[in-house]
């Protein structure tokens, strides 16, 4: 299992445990997948590489203005906030070799 997978387990985990209703399913990894992806690729291109493992870990201002616009793209609700949360949540645990796993992932998908 990919690193990026596990941390999204993990958010996910953390959302579900906010409210009972949020969905502990593929559609819902996939989807914390997809958000993670969005914004390391859109940090990347802006400021670097370096740049973007450090927001994964301790999110600028910035980056949380990105996160919660990614969010509310496809999310509705309380749902919103729930995963936010658990995105901040998270984020402050995620190791150093996670990050530069999710980074290779994502530039292997970049480069595809």
């Amino acid at each position: 299992m990919s690193s990026l997978e596990n941390v999204s387990k993990r958010i996910a985990a953390h959302a579900s445990v906010k409210d009972e209703n949020f969905g502990f399913d593929p559609a819902t990894i996939t989807l914390i997948v997809s958000l993670i992806i969005n914004l390391v690729r859109l940090w990347w291109s802006c400021r670097g590489k370096k740049s973007a493992i450090n927001q994964i870990k301790n999110p600028s201002f910035l980056f949380k203005l990105f996160l919660k616009r990614e969010i509310r793209k496809n999310l509705t609700g309380k749902r919103r906030a729930y995963l936010y949360d658990a995105f901040m949540d998270v984020a402050p645990t995620i190791t150093q070799n996670e990050l530069l796993d999710i980074t290779q992932e994502i530039e292997s998908r970049i480069t595809k």
